[in-house]
Parts: C-alpha cells; sequence; structure tokens
C-alpha cells in the first residue's frame, strides 16, 4: 500500500531508495508475528503527520515478508531508523531509541534529519545576507 504517506518498502525497492540521498528517509522495520509491531504502526504514521515534512520520507518494512536489510542491525521489532540525506547510507543510520510516541519521534526527526535542520539554517543565512546586502548598498 503505498497511497498514503506512509509507503510500503520491499526488496525490490529497497535499494534504489537507499541509493537516492536527496531526501531523509525513516523506516519502520516491522515482523507481521509481532504485536508490538502492528500497535506502533498508527503512532508512526501520526508521527509523520505531525512532522508535516516533505522531505522526511516514511516507509514500513516488513522482515518477515522481505530479505533482512544489510545497513541496519534489527535486535527487536518494531526498529525505527533515520536513514539522513546526503550520506552514506550503508552505515549512516541512526536509530530511535525514544519514547514510543508521535510526537517525541517527530522531535527526535527535527533534530536528526538533515534536510530540516539544513534548511532552516539555508533559510535564515540567506536572508542574513540579503539584511548585509542592503545595508551595504546603502552605503
Amino acid at each position: 500500500d503505498n497511497a498514503g504517506p506512509v509507503k510500503t518498502l520491499v526488496r525490490a525497492t529497497y535499494n534504489d531508495v537507499m541509493d537516492d540521498t536527496t531526501h531523509d528517509v525513516v523506516v519502520l522495520f516491522t515482523a507481521s508475528w509481532s504485536d508490538e509491531s502492528k500497535k506502533f504502526l498508527p503512532v508512526f504514521k501520526k508521527a509523520q503527520k505531525v512532522l508535516a515534512a516533505d522531505s522526511v520520507q516514511f516507509y514500513k518494512y516488513d522482515t518477515t515478508l522481505n530479505d533482512a536489510a544489510k545497513n541496519v542491525k534489527i535486535d527487536t521489532y518494531p526498529t525505527l531508523f533515520l536513514f539522513k540525506a546526503g550520506e552514506e547510507r550503508t552505515s549512516a543510520a541512526k536509530k530511535y531509541e525514544g519514547p514510543r510516541n508521535s510526537n517525541a519521534i517527530a522531535e527526535f526527526l527535527r533534530d536528526h534529519a538533515a534536510t530540516l535542520s539544513t534548511s532552516e539554517g539555508e533559510e535564515e543565512t540567506e536572508s542574513e545576507a540579503a539584511a548585509g546586502s542592503t545595508e551595504r548598498s546603502e552605503l
């Protein structure tokens, strides 16, 4: 099901998603037999709505239906990883280990997602640069 904001990732498309480093990617690794995975999925979906950032892509990946992902280590289910934009995705995954609620997940992503922290900083820098150039032209 790829109609909603949280897309289903499968082994056939996993490498394509990992190779495209223009977006931050959040992947929820689940197991179909895990009750905790089933309980956590709505929280994950709500976190996407709370964050409301197009630059962060949300995926779920069922490890019982697909081969295990080679670039992460899964000890328990569900497990959430952030793959930062612009970084090598074979080793740069950041595991979420905080509270299992949507606001905490959204805060984690605001703090660690490359596209969110970079875009805010660039906007401030551009505004400051524009203000500086205006001041100079008045001299």
